[in-house]
């Protein structure tokens, strides 16, 4: 944000301590991850060498606890089945049918 012309590790280590403060962990080390390709490629630079980057987001997964997503019971499933309206969803049913057969 501050047009940097060198990369340099103050420089990262700013950038993902003011990204901390609005999105997750897991996101700044994808963050992470999307910059050292890129800076890589198109500075030659290797932030993986950055031992103070690497300690920041190492500190920010501590207690981080990743959100697991829902899945269906076979019973929820074959009550969509049944008692969904054809006309609605008659394709999610067909794929449904297919997949879990």
């Amino acid at each position: 944000m501050k047009k940097c012309k060198t990369v340099t590790e103050d420089v990262i280590l700013a950038y993902l301590a003011q990204k901390s403060e609005t999105v997750k962990s897991s996101t700044l080390w994808s963050m992470y991850s999307m910059l050292k390709s890129t800076i890589l490629v198109k500075k030659n630079v290797n932030i993986a060498t950055f031992p103070k980057v690497i300690a920041f987001l190492k500190r920010k997964n501590v207690g981080y606890k990743a959100k697991k997503s829902e899945v269906f019971s076979s019973e929820q499933i074959n009550k969509f089945i049944r008692k969904a309206d054809n006309e609605t969803y008659l394709m999610l049913k067909v794929i449904l049918i297919k997949y879990y057969d």
